[in-house]
């Protein structure tokens, strides 16, 4: 609970970086092939290569970048 405080208290600051940079230390899902079904219906597959200021999930799908809100992850093999 006090490292949940602690991180709470970067985002209510406005200093995610913290939060973003143990995000990623931590993603088993940064760096793999993945396929994303979005809460719309829209498929995108590529490659998960991070997370932006927002906390939304960064798929690199042939070179262009979308940023996933919302959605089902599926890791590929």
């Amino acid at each position: 609970l006090a490292r949940l405080r602690r991180y709470y208290g970067y985002i209510e600051s406005g200093s995610s970086r913290e939060v973003i940079s143990a995000w990623l230390r931590l993603s088993s899902t940064v760096g793999k092939v993945v396929r994303v079904v979005t809460v719309d219906g829209r498929e995108i597959t590529g490659r998960a290569v991070g997370v932006d200021g927002l906390g939304r999930l960064v798929v690199e799908e042939s070179g262009v970048r979308h940023h996933i809100e919302a959605g089902d992850v599926y890791h590929l093999r």
